[in-house]
């Protein structure tokens, strides 16, 4: 949007690609859905919490509950949904901690700052701090793709679509796997 001379765009969001699909910046026939991923309950590893849906989140057992600021950061919608969905929201929502992003969602459970968090399991993953409680019922939230797309003022059209081809196919599944 600030004009940086990028050739693809690859986001966490649906919203934030429409964004810049309705303001003309993307090449519209480019577009592709290239992973999907889901959001997960997690706590610090040294926890006793026993959470085995987000359904059955008690508030009262809650003191700090990290999730991404629903306003900006992508992850934070989805939980926002997912709460919402099981009307928790209103509850849990003095319990907060929000963050500008998923890994500080991440990190503030890791260092036991916030008793839950809700991050993607792409990011769980990655952190041997952290231990996976529930996975969210995808029902409960709007998918979680991630789009790319070239932009149009690429200087380089034919090698950003040919990069987002390789996203989609099978040696690139695997890389993502």
């Amino acid at each position: 949007e600030q004009g940086a001379p990028v050739d693809v765009f690859l986001s966490a969001s649906k919203k934030d690609m429409d964004r810049l699909q309705e303001k003309d910046l993307t090449v519209d026939e480019s577009r592709i859905d290239f992973a999907e991923n889901t959001l997960v309950l997690i706590a610090n590893q040294e926890t006793n919490l026993k959470i085995p849906s987000f359904e059955e989140i008690d508030p009262t057992e809650i003191t700090h509950f990290a999730i991404g600021e629903p306003e900006s950061v992508p992850v934070g919608r989805y939980t926002k949904e997912v709460l919402e969905n099981v009307r928790l929201w209103k509850p849990l929502e003095n319990k907060l901690v929000l963050s500008s992003d998923v890994r500080q969602v991440l990190t503030h459970v890791e260092m036991g700052n916030a008793d839950i968090g809700v991050v993607y399991s792409s990011d769980a993953i990655i952190s041997d701090k952290v231990k996976v409680l529930a996975e969210a019922n995808p029902e409960l939230h709007e998918p979680i793709v991630y789009p790319g797309a070239v932009l149009a003022d690429s200087e380089h059209p034919e090698e950003a679509n040919v990069f987002l081809e390789y996203l989609t196919s099978d040696k690139g599944k695997e890389v993502f796997k």
